[in-house]
């Protein structure tokens, strides 16, 4: 496996060659799942649009809207949905070049 990292990364950090060796192994491991979820970024965006519509759809009920908590919840979801709004259109490109390596 191919390694971004070098000991020079964690050189100010006063370890030893071991930690060193283990951090780096524990950083490219963390690099290696985000770099493969970074394929499927579109569609868990997606899932997750669609989920938090849903949520807002019955947040929004009269009878909810009364709970001082589950306008938290509207807030937070609609935030999520702006937040979610963005990474589409961050890098528009970027997602259809990685739908079109499937």
């Amino acid at each position: 496996m191919f390694s971004r990292y070098t000991d020079y990364d964690f050189e100010g950090f006063g370890l030893s060659n071991s930690a060193i060796k283990t951090w780096i192994k524990i950083v490219s491991f963390f690099d290696s799942i985000c770099y493969t979820l970074i394929r499927y970024q579109f569609v868990l965006i997606a899932i997750a649009f669609l989920t938090n519509l849903f949520h807002i759809f019955i947040l929004l009920q009269k009878s909810m809207r009364s709970n001082s908590v589950n306008v938290l919840m509207i807030g937070i979801a609609a935030s999520d949905l702006f937040v979610m709004g963005y990474l589409v259109f961050q890098h528009p490109l970027e997602l259809l070049a990685s739908i079109n390596e499937w």
